[in-house]
């Protein structure tokens, strides 16, 4: 599938197409323990070529598990952080004590 993708540009003649194999190939590669060079090369193939952002938020989801898994852990929190801010759903820098008490 990677090689045959590289051989035509599959993105502006099958988007949708393009879009949900990789997404399908980034998620198998994760759950199958793939390498995270190969995970993070396929997420960002799919970053680039996405028409929008809503396209590229399951290419986000599998980039921040394989950090995650991977024991970078404030790498994974920091790029989630950072999707939800271009989400518009910003999240406090500083947590505050009191507030997470009282939502408790």
């Amino acid at each position: 599938l990677r090689d045959a993708s590289k051989t035509i540009d599959h993105w502006k003649e099958h988007y949708n197409l393009s879009l949900s194999l990789s997404e399908e190939y980034a998620h198998a590669m994760f759950v199958k323990g793939g390498d995270s060079a190969e995970i993070i090369e396929c997420v960002n193939e799919i970053i680039d070529n996405a028409r929008c952002l809503e396209d590229s938020c399951k290419a986000y989801e599998v980039l921040i598990l394989a950090l995650y898994s991977s024991g970078k852990k404030l790498m994974a929190v920091d790029q989630a952080l950072t999707i939800l801010r271009k989400l518009n759903y910003p999240f406090p820098s500083q947590v505050d004590r009191q507030l997470t008490t009282d939502a408790m």
